[in-house]
């Protein structure tokens, strides 16, 4: 399921979110066309007013009278924060999760405009049902412009009593990019860096090339200096203040795939110390034919480890704890073996709470619905499965531990919905004590994202892959961006760019093959040399340190993919 869900949030390309705060960007849309953001530039003074979700201000059908009523090629820079009415013919429409992006064109060029779904939920049949390609439409609201540059309408009614804007995140970029792998020209493969804090000290893993060996590696930052790379064994590097560990398959066979599972125990120059043989069964009912291990490190420097293996007719969901000499009896955590359990992700709390969630199938492993259940481990006994998203859609989902502040302890859980290629809504769930606290709707997408928290407010670093331009969509680089959890609302847009100019035009441009767009299919790119490859996403990773977010990624500068670096803390506003 995880390989079918990249592939269908691989042709997807930016979606825009409005300026109420609350809403949320997904960084890609299930149409594949280009749809602005309001978040890059447009942070409005203390005087410009907001919009309110109190309804939209659309003129009736007919040619409008009234003075004051621009064409799309009247509309420019000058009107940014402003209030303008423009009528113009609907030449594209895209719904995404967070509402509606329209393209208006007339009077010799077009204008952006943006319907979220808070306006839409207010809106007749009638009203709703002008929004066709074709038709024309007078639409007022809040000038302002996207991170591409697109003048966009946002639609709302513009109440003068309410001055403030929404919130719009934004960052100061202190150190970087810094290239941490240095592959050869036109490497090609995966780094897919991770960042840690190892004894005190930031530490990176990748994939890569050093001195003419491809392996996996990690560095530490001692100051501003990265240190000459070590080989570590490849794997999912799990690394704590207490503990370090790579798990891994045991081995790997074109007919079973990826079977097993083994820890590798690392001491604190990360030299294998002893590596242990978890599990040998394969998990080939799956079709990644990968057991999927994962784990976390808790306070004490134990690893909490969750896998795959077969059942019956599928796979089943199981875990197992090692606590430095011992290494616990495999307990099975899912318990469905004739329709199927996958995509396993794990979270402990600050109270050594350990939660599991997974995909559970309503037909056969990779058949009709899929529901996200979780499971908790406390005071040694394990809760019995709870569905959490009670949905008929496809999901894709992740966690992120939420550490002890004055309330307690809590996890957040976000998962997203799909129906086909059709991406909906992510949800973000509270769970504290092994109970849900909260539940809403945030329209953003969690395909290619890093969390990190800092008390009760979390620090969002995600990817996406971009149109160079609004006037062609398929051309595509890609961006990271930062947004940002307050405690109660996200901040509103997709957040700011991090990536200066001048590293974004080093990067290589591709364009979207469309013969690889389609059901079942992974899509690919055209490179500039002509060759194809794989749509990738930018993997992002991160950590929440003094009071700063040290993010990785990795990124195409000029035909070559390597790993980068970068720190930012959040501007004050």
């Amino acid at each position: 399921m995880r390989r079918l869900f990249l592939a269908i949030a691989f042709v997807t390309i930016l979606v825009f979110a409005g300026c109420s705060k609350g809403n949320q960007i997904s960084p890609v849309s299930p149409s594949g066309m280009p749809t602005p953001s309001t978040s890059e530039t447009y942070a409005p003074s203390s005087s410009a007013p907001s919009i309110a979700p109190s309804g939209p201000a659309i003129t009736p059908f007919g040619e409008a009278t009234e003075a004051g009523v621009f064409s799309p090629g009247q509309i420019d820079a000058s009107r940014i924060e402003q209030v303008v009415k423009v009528r113009g013919k609907i030449s594209f429409i895209n719904q995404d999760p967070g509402g509606l992006a329209i393209i208006l064109t007339g009077g010799g060029g077009q204008v952006m405009v943006r319907v979220e779904n808070r306006v839409l939920e207010k809106m007749t049949d009638a009203e709703k049902a002008q929004y066709t390609v074709g038709k024309t439409i007078t639409a007022e609201g809040m000038l302002v412009r996207a991170p591409g540059g697109e003048l966009t309408v946002v639609l709302g009614i513009i109440p003068a009593a309410v001055p403030q804007g929404p919130q719009i995140a934004a960052a100061d970029v202190l150190t970087g990019p810094v290239k941490i792998s240095n592959n050869p020209a036109g490497y090609r493969g995966w780094p897919w860096p991770r960042i840690f804090i190892h004894q005190g000290k930031l530490a990176v893993t990748y994939w890569g090339i050093v001195e003419g060996k491809e392996s996996f590696w990690v560095t530490e930052q001692d100051g501003n200096v990265w240190s000459r790379p070590k080989e570590i064994p490849n794997g999912l590097p799990v690394i704590g203040g207490k503990g370090s560990y790579i798990v891994s398959s045991l081995e790997y066979t074109e007919e079973k795939g990826h079977a097993g599972v083994r820890i590798n125990v690392l001491d604190d120059a990360f030299k294998v110390t002893k590596n242990i043989t978890v599990d040998t069964a394969p998990a080939d009912h799956d079709v990644d034919k990968n057991t999927k291990s994962l784990g976390v490190v808790d306070g004490k420097g134990h690893l909490h480890l969750i896998w795959e293996r077969n059942s019956q007719k599928a796979t089943d969901i199981y875990y197992s704890k090692f606590d430095g000499a011992r290494l616990s009896a495999p307990a099975l955590i899912s318990n469905n073996p004739e329709t199927g359990s996958t995509n396993p992700s794990i979270a402990i709390d600050s109270n050594d709470i350990v939660y599991v969630f997974w995909g559970e199938f309503s037909s056969g492993m990779y058949g009709g619905d899929v529901d996200i259940f979780y499971s908790f481990l406390k005071d040694g006994a394990w809760s019995q499965p709870v569905n959490l998203s009670q949905s008929n859609d496809w999901m894709e989902f992740m966690t992120v531990p939420w550490y002890q502040y004055a309330n307690g302890s809590k996890v957040n859980v976000f998962y997203m919905a799909t129906k086909g290629s059709e991406a909906g809504p992510t949800t973000h769930v509270v769970l504290q004590g092994g109970e849900v606290i909260s539940t809403k709707k945030i329209n953003f997408g969690f395909g290619d994202i890093a969390l990190v928290s800092e008390e009760d407010r979390i620090h969002a670093v995600f990817g996406g892959m971009g149109p160079v331009s609004p006037g062609d969509k398929f051309t595509l680089k890609g961006e990271v961006y930062y947004n940002y959890f307050d405690g109660q609302d996200w901040y509103a847009g997709a957040g700011v760019k991090i990536l200066p100019r001048d590293f974004y035009d080093n990067a290589e441009t591709l364009k979207l093959d469309l013969s690889s767009i389609g059901p079942d299919k992974q899509a690919k790119v055209i490179l500039e040399n002509g060759n194809t490859d794989l749509l990738r996403e930018i993997h992002p990773y991160a950590v929440f340190k003094d009071g700063v977010v040290h993010a990785v990624f990795e990124y195409n500068q000029h035909g070559t993919y390597d790993a980068y670096y970068v720190a930012f803390k959040k501007k004050s506003q």
